[in-house]
């Protein structure tokens, strides 16, 4: 049975859509939506970064939802999620719904944790171009099934439903193995991006180098089916993309390769695209790099996390970790029945990548990942930690703690957790404290009872 608080839900933002459909008849803009699991916030900055200096857009910032994006789209924000300001937006809304915007695209991100909420999205956002970025599970917790199977099915089967929305470009990430079997149901011409095959394919990759001076990229361009594709020729056939700011992981590629293909679907030629990539910055939480205290950098990626999200990082960290590595990781919420195996997949591949040590943050992962390293030699209390977010900070503040020279990424999802105080606390200049993700105040209120 449904909670009163979901009816409620699905209620109010069946009112906000009314007037989100009046403003989106009078607007009239092409219409670009980003789903997935992970990525997806990355990927559509990117898609406004190539496209900003060239067509006017309008962006869905720090809004996903189902209820919140009719609100974007109105020019509603919320703040404090409380009853008397809903009463607010409710009052508000028949007169936010006479808004206009000469916006040419309409850019937003589409979130789905919980059944039917992306048929739900779908009631008012009929995409032009639609990206499919991953598809791991995330917030499989809200999800109804019998088995795990069945559960992150009916995930699946509900963020493939603005991919069967979409009028125009889909864009899908066929590495992605559940989005490939799924896309084999759906007849709407899809054009999918891998990075496992030859240059056949739309774009390849021909290199990708992380360093802590930035990223540098090279992608193959196939000039015939691109010219297909937007119905113009094209005289070039790779783009190359130095970024001196970020560290571009490999999920992020996927990102990249389709800002890129609907860069050229406009009218951009590889050097404004590559131009505008390279100014491009992750927002915070997400990959970016400090300079931490007894000479550490600081991987700081604290703003949510998945298992396919985590495993990407922990590449990184392997990657560009010259010295001693250290991971600190929290649990990963919202998984429901599915979160002992994708805690214990996580830390056999932390295993496997040969992390020097490992402090593990939460519940979860203490009752599912630390038995696994310690039945694979990591020796608790000096190569494998279980701890609470409280006493993390005390522990990795400890004097003679940190190695100098010690590269630490630190990750975990945001709900009781909230990791980015562990990097606040390891920052050598004051100035980077403004890069941290959850500035705001309601986050300080939230942290104050965890730390």
């Amino acid at each position: 049975m449904i909670s009163i608080k979901l009816q409620l839900y699905y209620l109010f933002t069946k009112y906000f859509q009314i007037w989100a459909k009046l403003v989106l008849r009078r607007w009239k803009p092409i219409i670009i939506a980003v789903v997935g699991s992970a990525g997806k916030t990355s990927t559509m900055l990117m898609i406004e970064q190539v496209l900003k200096n060239h067509v006017s857009i309008k962006t869905s910032y720090k809004t996903n939802a189902a209820s919140s994006i009719p609100l974007n789209i109105i020019g509603l924000t919320q703040h404090s999620f409380s009853a008397f300001e809903w009463l607010i937006l409710l009052i508000k809304a028949p007169f936010a719904g006479l808004k206009t915007y000469k916006e040419k695209i309409y850019l937003c991100e589409l979130d789905t944790d919980r059944d039917g909420e992306m048929k739900l999205h779908t009631n008012l956002i009929k995409p032009d171009i639609c990206c499919w970025i991953s598809a791991s599970p995330a917030h499989t917790a809200n999800f109804s099934g019998l088995t795990d199977q069945q559960v992150y099915q009916n995930m699946l089967d509900d963020q493939s439903e603005a991919v069967k929305k979409t009028k125009s470009l889909i864009l899908v990430n066929e590495d992605d193995t559940a989005i490939k079997d799924v896309i084999k149901q759906i007849k709407t011409p899809i054009q999918k991006i891998t990075f496992n095959s030859d240059n056949n394919d739309l774009i390849w990759l021909l290199e990708h180098k992380l360093s802590f001076n930035g990223t540098n990229i090279d992608f193959g361009l196939n000039p015939a089916k691109l010219a297909s594709l937007i119905g113009r020729n094209i005289n070039y056939n790779h783009i190359e993309i130095h970024n001196p700011h970020t560290l571009i992981s490999f999920i992020n590629l996927y990102g990249v390769a389709m800002a890129i293909i609907i860069g050229i679907s406009f009218g951009l030629d590889p050097k404004q695209i590559a131009q505008a990539l390279q100014k491009f910055r992750l927002p915070p939480g997400r990959m970016s790099l400090f300079a931490g205290k007894h000479a550490t950098t600081i991987i700081d990626s604290t703003y949510n996390a998945s298992k396919l999200a985590t495993k990407d990082a922990l590449d990184v960290l392997k990657l560009i970790g010259t010295n001693k590595t250290l991971a600190v990781l929290g649990d990963l919420r919202e998984l429901g029945t599915i979160a002992k195996q994708e805690h214990e997949d996580l830390a056999k591949y932390i295993v496997s990548q040969k992390i020097d040590r490992v402090i593990l943050v939460g519940p979860t992962m203490k009752d599912f990942a630390l038995p696994i390293f310690i039945n694979n030699g990591y020796q608790l209390g000096q190569t494998v930690f279980a701890l609470s977010p409280k006493e993390t900070k005390g522990l990795i503040n400890q004097a003679g703690f940190l190695k100098n020279g010690e590269t630490v990424l630190i990750k975990g999802s945001q709900n009781t957790l909230f990791l980015e105080e562990i990097v606040a606390s390891l920052l050598v200049s004051q100035k980077d404290y403004q890069n941290l993700c959850r500035r705001e105040a309601i986050w300080n209120v939230a942290r104050a009872k965890i730390y």
